[in-house]
């Protein structure tokens, strides 16, 4: 600011540099406008619109600058009627240059004109009888290569743009062939991988199936053994508080058997793989009730062990996983990464 105004102490007194003055209040009005400051703008803005409105001396580019500002400073107050105003004063005073330019450029061409048709003549006149054949022939010889041309270059524009069709829809056919044996061979393996998950699943199943219905064989086995054993030693039984008994053990073991068949299906796959000796049925059998977080005892009633015997189970259990002492193996087979 300091900057322009002294330019304005230089310049506004002096109608020699009123453009640069105007130019210096427009400049002015723009710092203020990038400031938010609109009414300062458009103060400076109206002084330098003042400056050049009737001086025909100021530049039309430099007239169209501060007539855009000052139309867009009078849009921003909603001041809609003053910014059409400006904006036909903007539009006459480019009617009024082009036709300026346009009156300039027909004189111009015009004396041009004249003097070109003034020099033909000395020219034609002076050439006429020497040159006048020779032209002739030249001239319909070069109109008849150039025809010739013409029409061989359009035959050849449209043979190439033939070929290239061609080219372009046998591209286009290759891709679309391409596409679809890709998009058969995804359908393909994806039919093969469904077919596979469904086949692990299903083994899945009936690998726990087989775990629940041994479970059940063993548990009515050793009660099978129990009621011949009661029978040799005791002779007189309540077979009807035996068989109760049987009835309520039987609902538990359904509802054990409902909860291993909801086991992850990787849970026996992983059980395997962690370790390097073979896994019986019975240490299937003692991993699921582990999993199931079943203590020694449910596990010895279920089983109709002995606690020490599940006791010993267990650690042989925990010895084919590779735990050491410290290690718990209840711990390690519920928290598997499955």
């Amino acid at each position: 600011m300091e900057l322009y105004h002294k330019i304005l102490k230089i310049s506004e007194n002096d109608n020699a540099f009123k453009d640069i003055t105007a130019l210096t209040y427009n400049n002015i009005g723009s710092a203020y406008e990038n400031l938010n400051k609109i009414e300062l703008a458009e103060e400076n803005y109206l002084k330098a619109y003042t400056l050049t409105k009737d001086d025909k001396n100021i530049y039309t580019i430099h007239k169209l600058i501060i007539l855009n500002n000052l139309s867009r400073i009078y849009e921003n107050k909603k001041q809609f009627v003053k910014a059409l105003a400006i904006e036909r004063e903007a539009k006459e005073l480019i009617k009024e240059d082009d036709k300026k330019q346009f009156s300039n450029n027909t004189n111009a061409l015009e004396i041009f004109y004249k003097t070109e048709q003034k020099n033909q003549k000395i020219k034609q006149l002076e050439d006429k009888n020497k040159n006048f054949a020779k032209q002739r022939f030249y001239f319909i010889s070069m109109t008849l290569l150039a025809i010739l041309g013409l029409v061989l270059l359009f035959f050849i524009f449209r043979f190439r743009l033939k070929i290239n069709r061609q080219k372009t829809n046998l591209l286009e056919a290759a891709k679309n062939k391409a596409e679809l044996i890709l998009q058969l061979e995804k359908q393909e393996k994806a039919r093969l991988k469904a077919e596979q998950e469904l086949l692990t699943v299903q083994q899945e199943q009936l690998q726990k199936k087989a775990l629940a219905t041994s479970l059940h064989l063993d548990y009515k086995n050793k009660f099978i053994k129990d009621l011949k054993d009661s029978i040799t030693e005791k002779g007189d039984i309540n077979f009807e508080k035996i068989l109760k008994e049987d009835q309520l053990n039987d609902n538990d073991f359904y509802e054990i058997e409902n909860v291993i068949e909801q086991v992850h299906p990787n849970f026996f796959k992983r059980l395997k793989e962690l370790t390097k000796a073979k896994l019986s049925n019975l240490d299937l059998k003692y991993a699921s009730y582990i999993y199931l977080n079943m203590d020694n005892q449910q596990i010895a009633n279920i089983l109709k062990a002995d606690p020490k015997t599940v006791r010993v189970t267990k650690y042989r259990l925990k010895l084919k996983f590779g735990l050491t002492k410290d290690e718990s193996l209840q711990n390690f087979i519920q928290n598997l990464d499955l």
